[in-house]
């Protein structure tokens, strides 16, 4: 095989990994009962794949047909759980959710900033709903981010990561009239903003020196 030839069909692979993750898919939706059962093949949004959910369910907390959206915009990647249409309700007992979210190869982009929100509907009194998330191994900063009520926290990851490993738990303090927390969200932004590739060039002078490494080994060998 010619060299132009190893070229050309090192830069059709490149655009058919580019056109295999479908970028022009803006958002996807899913169920608790989903996002569970897929376990590590997780769901594929653009350059990110969200996978080894953890999700608590039962008395107070998600029913197994309320709805995740995650959805991604320029860059920006929302995961929000939604439980208004559980025959559960709202959450009102504490909990703790548990996923992982992957740049998948070959994109070369990192993720840049994470954030929380949530909606909550609180009875009288004096109660308080609070929601935090980690993620590990991003050396996000702060480590911790917390949203009280109806709050939101945003941090930075202070090093390159392209693997993050989300906790996020939440409870209810104070007595009297119920409270709960109706859905809850996370958002994440990369850099760069859109899903990247390494330079055709740069992937290109790699296939050569493979090529030539191998043209050297069949020399040899002859």
């Amino acid at each position: 095989m010619t060299l132009s030839r190893s070229f050309l069909n090192g830069a059709l692979a490149i655009a058919g990994i580019t056109a295999a993750f479908g970028f022009a898919t803006k958002a996807q939706a899913f169920t608790v009962s989903d996002l569970i059962n897929l376990g590590s093949t997780g769901v594929l949004v653009s350059d990110k794949l969200f996978y080894d959910f953890v999700i608590p369910t039962g008395t107070g907390l998600f029913d197994l047909t309320d709805a995740v959206d995650i959805v991604e915009n320029l860059g920006s990647f929302d995961i929000d759980f939604r439980t208004a249409g559980g025959t559960n309700g709202a959450l009102t007992a504490p909990g703790q959710i548990k996923y992982k979210v992957k740049i998948v190869s070959p994109f070369i982009n990192v993720f840049q900033t994470a954030s929380i929100q949530s909606n909550t509907t609180l009875g009288g009194g004096t109660k308080v709903a609070t929601r935090k998330m980690t993620a590990t191994p991003g050396n996000l900063s702060p480590s911790t981010l917390t949203a009280t009520n109806n709050g939101s926290d945003s941090g930075s990851f202070l090093t390159a990561a392209q693997l993050i490993n989300v906790t996020d738990s939440w409870s209810f303090t104070g007595s009297g009239a119920k409270n709960s927390l109706s859905s809850l969200g996370a958002n994440f932004t990369q850099d760069p903003e859109l899903p990247t590739v390494p330079e055709p060039s740069a992937v290109l002078g790699l296939l050569a020196l493979g090529l030539c490494g191998g043209l050297v080994g069949r020399q040899k060998k002859g």
